[in-house]
């Protein structure tokens, strides 16, 4: 309170002063749903961005405008029992070097009746007495709001039906980023002219995977002035990252690092974008790539799709398996990932669909206002022309339940470390409530069992996944964030934590939050038949086995290289190890190249590491894409194979056995011959 009336002394004073500093709405609307999330969780009611898409680089108060809605948005949660809130931006009107926007925070609250509609956004006074009684508030937030939006130029108003909801927007008047230059040469952009000539002369990258690494290694490129496809398996980009609730070793907000990269990625000019897709066909060679990518029918026409969620609400379809938090709970069969997806676009699952299975439904199609329901969508077959491919496909968790002796997934209270990170997560399931999928119950003794598919030969996996150990360590501290009156226990066969501060941090859940590590393996996990989970292991240090009643079991399940990767490695033409993963030219010289010229690795796909590996790699993949298409022409080998042509009777072996595709069939005087590609 104190605070905001400092704010409103120094605004009525005249001592508020504006800053200038460049702008990305997208990102101010995200920032400010990942501030007002845990807010809006407690209340069960949603709260998401309609993010906008078009408009240029702004230049203004960023602080302030993010101020002015936390204020809205802050006021729209207080007055909504159920439904949600929902904040936008638009352009009211363009002056040429400014934009007027028009932001506005929607609200399936209680509404205003008309008559209080003329005094809410005056200090100290909000629509009635008996309102200021059964909310709270000060009614200093919507004063300061409208103080700040006159500052810039702009108004304040209010949409309001008493018992339906409100809308409560404002405007400000922001200079055009690029009014004072606006030709791209002075931005250090190339022209669309050059643009044209790097993609006639092949200067264009294939960036395969959106996770951080594949994302770091498209905006690389794009700032260098290169054109990148970007192509995502899944509906939107983020990969595993953005399932995550922080980041060890400083706990920072994982959606908070990653969202600005994902919001450049969509705002970029360099980059084309293929969410929902995947990489049906590459031929050619460094420089003359032809990729062929296919767009998945996602039953919904993503260029008339808003991102409303009109249709998530009214599906009547709500027992789809969440692929985006792992199962832990259910969704609607029409669903849009998360709410800072990027593209923020909904896609049906047609084994889930009423209307696929029954043949008869179609309520997404009736409350669609765009009308971009389309269930005869087939998929569509794209082709690309690149000059360079960066392979960053990421990893999959192994399938644990192999693991018997752990229950074999028949137990809903053994769970893993990324089903765990869900319900850690404000925006999971739970909206940040660590409870037992069991019951619901809050969980007091927790378990966290490392190294589950990871250094163990029995089931195929003798390698060290990397990061498990850090991992724990970090839900380990956010449990007890959490539950404060909690226990937790960790199975390790060793700690690994060789990163920067990576070995104070496991000391730090240790000796601060009274994690208490246990050297040994889990021997058995069991139900006891009274509401736990009974977790047979050993103390190796000790030399006694350990018996531990808990509420819940957290297993650190390794990874493994994601689904589909050999058979796109046979398409790049690279070679891959016998766990999956991508094999680079040379294990300590070449980390990021193959043996295919132009072709280039990036993250997990390579081998497992942590997120500062991964998005080190990106860069360095993007600086190797980039110093290739510095020169106009490429130095070959002048030591290759030859075709003896009189000796050849073009039986096409040589074509299909050849891992690099250099060979190809041409016709030499009416007859079909093997000629060798030199550049390959």
């Amino acid at each position: 309170i104190i605070d905001s009336i400092l704010d409103l002394s120094k605004i009525e004073a005249g001592k508020l002063s504006l800053s200038s500093e460049p702008i990305q709405v997208p990102q101010l609307l995200s920032n400010v749903v990942e501030i007002m999330a845990e807010r809006a969780a407690s209340k069960g009611i949603r709260l998401e961005a309609d993010t906008p898409t078009g408009l240029p680089g702004l230049i203004g108060d960023g602080t302030r405008l993010q101020q002015a809605l936390i204020n809205y948005v802050g006021n729209a949660i207080k007055f909504t029992g159920q439904g949600g809130v929902t904040l936008g931006a638009r352009i009211d009107a363009d002056e040429g070097s400014h934009l007027v926007l028009r932001f506005e925070v929607r609200d399936s609250g209680i509404g205003i009746a008309p008559e209080a509609v003329g005094k809410i956004f005056k200090a100290f006074e909000q629509a009635d007495g008996s309102t200021t009684r059964a909310y709270g508030g000060t009614g200093l937030g919507l004063a300061i709001t409208q103080r700040l939006a006159e500052l810039m130029g702009g108004t304040v108003g209010v949409d309001s039906s008493l018992g339906v909801g409100s809308t409560f927007w404002f405007t400000a008047r922001l200079e055009k980023a690029a009014a004072a230059d606006p030709t791209p040469e002075a931005a250090g952009q190339p022209s669309t002219e050059a643009r044209l000539a790097q993609v006639a002369s092949g200067k264009r990258v294939l960036v395969i995977g959106g996770g951080v690494a594949g994302i770091q290694a498209a905006l690389d490129c794009a700032d260098g002035g290169i054109p990148v496809v970007l192509v995502e398996h899944d509906a939107t980009i983020g990969g595993k990252m953005a399932k995550l609730d922080k980041t060890f070793p400083t706990v920072d907000c994982s959606a908070c690092i990653l969202g600005p990269k994902m919001v450049d990625v969509a705002q970029h000019s360099n980059i084309t974008l293929y969410a929902y897709s995947e990489v049906e066909d590459i031929s050619g060679y460094v420089g003359n790539f032809t990729v062929k990518i296919r767009k998945r029918a996602t039953y919904v026409d993503w260029s008339l799709c808003t991102g409303c969620g009109a249709c998530t609400e009214k599906c009547p379809s709500k027992k789809t398996p969440d692929a985006f938090n792992e199962l832990v709970s259910a969704t609607t069969a029409i669903t849009i990932a998360f709410p800072q997806a990027i593209p923020k676009k909904a896609v049906i699952n047609a084994a889930h669909c009423r209307q696929f299975v029954k043949g008869k439904c179609g309520v997404c199609a009736k409350v669609c206002p765009t009308g971009a329901i389309k269930y005869d969508m087939e998929d569509e077959i794209i082709t690309e022309e690149v000059g360079s491919i960066v392979a960053a496909t990421g990893y999959d968790l192994m399938d644990w339940t192999v693991y018997k002796e752990y229950g074999g997934g028949a137990y809903p209270d053994v769970i893993t470390s990324l089903q765990y990170e869900r319900l850690l997560s404000a925006s999971g399931p739970t909206g940040g409530h660590v409870t037992r999928p069991s019951d619901g119950k809050e969980p007091k003794n927790i378990v966290f069992v490392q190294c589950v598919g990871s250094r163990d030969k029995s089931v195929g996996r003798p390698y060290c996944s990397g990061f498990c150990c850090m991992y724990t360590a970090k839900q380990a501290i956010l449990t007890k964030d959490h539950i404060p009156d909690s226990k937790s226990f960790v199975f390790y066969m060793d700690i690994r934590a060789p990163g920067k501060m990576y070995d104070e941090f496991t000391r730090r859940a240790m000796e601060e939050y009274g994690t208490e590590y246990i050297r040994g393996r889990v021997s058995q996990i069991y139900p006891d038949g009274n509401g736990q989970m009974t977790v047979m292991g050993v103390d190796t240090l000790l030399g006694q086995p350990v018996e531990i009643k808990a509420d819940l079991v957290v297993l650190a399940v390794g990874v493994e290289a994601s689904k589909g990767s050999p058979q796109l490695a046979e398409k790049l033409r690279i070679s891959y190890d016998s766990y999956g993963f991508f094999m680079e030219s040379h294990v300590k010289l070449k980390p990021v190249e193959t043996n295919t010229a132009g072709v280039y690795l990036a993250g997990v796909c390579q081998g497992a590491k942590d997120i500062p590996a991964s998005v080190a790699q990106g860069s360095a993949a993007a600086a190797k894409v980039l110093a290739l298409f510095s020169k106009d022409k490429l130095e070959s080998d002048p030591q290759i194979a030859q075709v003896d042509m009189r000796r050849c009777v073009n039986c096409g072996k040589c074509i299909q056995c050849c891992p690099f595709g250099a060979i190809k069939e041409v016709e030499i005087r009416g007859e079909g011959k093997a000629q060798v590609i030199e550049t390959v």
